[in-house]
């Protein structure tokens, strides 16, 4: 589905998981820095989320930036996918979420070193 709905995501078959584990991780998804720093929750480390937000030009409303342990990240809601069920629901809400994780990954490519020159200067 990944790779019909978002291809830029450059979602590979995960390997296997624990049976509750629900993180998807993109670490090759086009214009993303290798090695971390931001991730497709665009989750930016040690940054409290009023200095994110005072450097994130958030375009879209539905975009937020919240607190994320020490860290802050910018986040688009979606509905929880329930794994266990599945069905036209199930597929129709693992698409919608892989929709804003490109909308997040073409939003760092478009922002991101802006983002993370002002947070550092």
């Amino acid at each position: 589905m990944a790779s019909k709905v978002a291809p830029d995501l450059n979602f590979r078959r995960p390997g296997d998981k624990p049976g509750r584990s629900t993180w998807f991780y993109f670490r090759e998804a086009g214009g993303m820095p290798a090695g971390g720093g931001a991730v497709l929750d665009l989750q930016f480390s040690g940054v409290p989320a009023g200095r994110l937000e005072a450097a994130a030009p958030l375009r879209d409303a539905d975009m937020q930036v919240v607190p994320a342990n020490k860290s802050a990240s910018i986040r688009i809601l979606v509905p929880a996918v329930d794994f266990t069920t599945g069905g036209v629901a199930g597929r129709e809400a693992l698409a919608e979420g892989l929709r804003a994780c490109e909308r997040l990954r073409a939003y760092f490519v478009e922002h991101g070193s802006g983002i993370l020159g002002r947070l550092q200067g």
